[in-house]
């Protein structure tokens, strides 16, 4: 496989910087040369995702169309056979080398099938709850699906998986709240701040990879439930006090940890808090054009600030480390 046009810019770059020399730059690009072109990855990666996706669909489609004829035991089968059968062409995805150890787009495959059975799981647990008529149905599938999604990822983790398990998080955290506690708006949006700390605290521990996919998760979880007290009766000082902390937050993590995705998070709390604390102050006497129009400047001058701090910020060891 040659090199690209970008990489050899960056290999010539080295070279006459003094950091490579010819010979070595050569052998870089013999290595290069003589390595295998992978040409059908993504079409098997993506095969097993739309394969995945259509076993879960053709699952419900069944029970939907012979719902009435189908006892609960039934039903609870069919969709565990549909995870179980997931689960074996995970296993069948990652070869001989293992779930773990297999990589590239066969791991990732085998990763995205994992995760995907946790949706059949969520529907079992919810026909079982409903057999016997539990009013909390909806808590148990979406636990359900949490705990199969966490294992999945803990299995093998790769971006899909991430996304899964965060979804099947906001949904599990939002749910169980307002069915067993029946939480208003203000205790529903205080609890997906709390999980987006514990997505932000897990992945700045690496026990969620890829990193800055948990941290872009934690930090869109703790934004959003800053915002759900505008849809409750609490004041809406809460919402922008939420998010306004949720921002500086992101902004202190920035700060020690020099990851880019936190600062992203910082702009988007400042430009969403700021417009609705002067809403708020000025009780709704400024117009919709005038919000849009101090919303757009918190924007830039946010954004104008991140560019600064990223500018000066100098390289951490990790970037150092992916440079090398």
């Amino acid at each position: 496989m040659p090199l690209g046009k970008e990489e050899e810019t960056a290999l010539q770059r080295l070279v006459s910087e003094g950091r490579l020399t010819a010979d070595q730059a050569g052998a870089v690009r013999h290595a290069f040369a003589a390595a295998p072109v992978k040409q059908f990855g993504w079409l098997a990666e993506a095969g097993g995702y739309a394969g995945g996706a259509l076993m879960a669909v053709g699952a419900l489609l069944l029970l939907g169309t012979a719902w009435n004829d189908l006892g609960y035991l039934a039903k609870v089968a069919i969709l565990v056979g549909v995870a179980a059968v997931m689960v074996v062409a995970a296993t069948a995805f990652a070869g001989a080398a293992g779930m773990r150890a297999t990589a590239g787009a066969r791991g990732r495959a085998a990763s995205g099938l994992l995760a995907l059975a946790s949706v059949p799981l969520a529907a079992a647990a919810l026909v079982a709850a409903d057999s016997q008529v539990d009013v909390h149905q909806p808590t148990y599938a979406m636990l359900t699906g949490l705990g199969a999604s966490i294992v999945a990822m803990s299995v093998r983790s790769s971006p899909f998986s991430v996304i899964c398990t965060g979804l099947w998080s906001a949904g599990a955290v939002s749910v169980t709240l307002v069915d067993l506690a029946d939480a208003e708006a203000l205790g529903t949006g205080l609890a997906l701040v709390a999980a987006g700390v514990v997505w932000i605290v897990l992945s700045f521990a690496s026990l969620i990879g890829p990193r800055a996919l948990g941290l872009l998760i934690g930090g869109a979880l703790a934004i959003i439930g800053g915002q759900v007290p505008l849809f409750g009766s609490a004041p809406s000082v809460w919402a922008y006090g939420l998010t306004g902390a949720t921002a500086a937050a992101c902004f202190v993590f920035y700060r020690s940890t020099r990851a880019t995705v936190m600062l992203f998070g910082a702009v988007v709390g400042v430009t969403l808090a700021v417009p609705e604390l002067v809403y708020d102050v000025t009780d709704g006497g400024l117009g919709p054009a005038v919000i849009v129009l101090i919303t757009g400047v918190v924007l830039v001058l946010a954004s104008l600030l991140a560019l600064r701090l990223r500018s000066t910020a100098p390289v951490s060891a990790q970037e150092e480390g992916v440079a090398a």
